[in-house]
């Protein structure tokens, strides 16, 4: 009769865990929100179809509102880097030795698979987030705010015993994995100097690459391959091609060719983040 009481006991507190989901929760949101920074390295996988697609990420974050992120895919080494620091939201291509100024609320636009802050965040919006056990870890669930993507819909966070994140993954209306984040190494409180998340740090050289301006118009487009295959080109404003919705759709992926720059007669080939 014990042992049937104290195994039920156990269902109760999340599968005999550490935590129960409030206990769970709070904890991992102190942990974070505690942090004055973190660095960490991943895989990033999308998933279309029976494509797949895997870039190495790299993110360094400093208190309160500074950002380094380099995502580089696997297949042909190409790098690129979004950068936020107190001059505003830049995107770096440094195979074209050129830097992007945007207008922009990123990150916190939408959701981000691979910024804790943002992962959390997704967490916290959701009262019916629920908790489930992973071996000795737990999974967290819960909605996500993909803008760009409405089939996104749900998130789920792995962490360890230590509730320290392992893995994330984005689902869509069907319950399919359609990007995971593996978490290789999770550093907190690392220590950074501020040049680190400066421009002329990353590997650009700052002459005629920086654009700035309010990015709203129709634009020119140019995919590069970077998820295997030829893309679209297109030219403004005679093709009235919009960024977020047309090309968008087309590609379904964090990472577009996308550029609304002041150029507009040119073909500009630049791979830049969803913004």
């Amino acid at each position: 009769m014990k042992k049937i009481i104290f195994i039920f006991l156990c269902v109760l507190v999340v599968g005999c865990g550490k935590y129960n989901e409030k206990d769970a929760y709070n904890e991992l949101t102190k942990a974070i929100n505690d942090l004055k920074s973190y660095h960490l390295t991943g895989e990033l996988l999308i998933y279309r179809g029976e494509d797949s697609y895997n870039y190495d990420v790299d993110v360094a974050y400093k208190a309160e509102d500074t950002y380094r992120v380099s995502l580089t895919n696997k297949i042909n080494n190409h790098q690129q880097i979004i950068l936020k620091n107190e001059d505003g939201v830049y995107v770096l291509t440094p195979s074209l030795n050129k830097s992007f100024k945007f207008q922009s609320d990123w990150p916190y636009n939408n959701s981000q698979i691979y910024l804790l802050g943002m992962i959390l965040t997704d967490l916290d919006k959701d009262d019916e987030r629920v908790l489930e056990t992973d071996g000795d870890g737990y999974v967290f669930v819960s909605k996500v705010n993909y803008s760009t993507n409405s089939d996104l819909v749900k998130q789920k966070v792995y962490v360890d015993k230590d509730l320290k994140m392992t893995k994330v993954e984005i689902l869509n209306k069907d319950d399919n994995v359609q990007m995971q984040m593996n978490f290789d190494k999770i550093e907190y409180n690392k220590d950074y100097n501020d040049d680190y998340f400066k421009i002329e740090n990353n590997h650009l050289v700052l002459k005629d690459g920086i654009l700035s301006g309010t990015f709203e118009s129709k634009v020119i487009v140019y995919w590069t391959g970077l998820l295997g295959s030829e893309g679209l080109t297109t030219s403004w404003p005679e093709s009235g091609v919009d960024c977020f919705s047309h090309f968008a759709v087309k590609v379904i992926s964090p990472l577009i060719a996308c550029d609304s720059s002041p150029f507009w007669l040119e073909k500009i080939k630049i791979v830049m983040m969803y913004m």
